[in-house]
């Protein structure tokens, strides 16, 4: 089975260097990134099979990174969002891009896990 390729964006460093472990031990080819400006260098000199971005950053939120993410490429990554923040704003229009997961921080990485490889197993099963 081939590696799973993820990128985690999220402006807070302890919350991006533990879900790269995590996600690393559990057998993802995983890359981080602080900022969206970073995530869509990294999505275009990269394939990604998923993203997951914080929707609120300096710069670029979220929402943005995706838009523009999905503007650069010539394939389509999934997307999860998390948030520490209720932005019902930035939630519709996230979901409206064809967001796969909107999470709330703290994140329950379990959850998080099963989410991921359900995903992974749909897309298999589908294609």
């Amino acid at each position: 089975m081939e590696k799973k390729a993820i990128l985690v964006v999220d402006d807070h460093y302890s919350l991006r260097v533990s879900l790269k472990d995590i996600l690393d031990a559990k057998g993802y080819n995983v890359r981080s990134v602080s900022n969206g400006f970073d995530a869509l260098k990294e999505c275009d000199a990269n394939f990604f099979d998923l993203v997951i971005i914080d929707i609120r950053m300096p710069g670029i939120n979220g929402v943005e990174s995706i838009r523009q993410i999905k503007e650069i490429l010539d394939y389509a990554p999934k997307f999860f969002v998390v948030t520490a923040y209720a932005v019902d704003e930035l939630r519709e229009e996230a979901l409206r891009l064809g967001v796969e997961e909107f999470l709330s921080k703290p994140i329950d990485v379990q959850f998080l896990i099963k989410r991921i490889e359900s995903m992974f197993s749909r897309k298999r099963t589908s294609s």
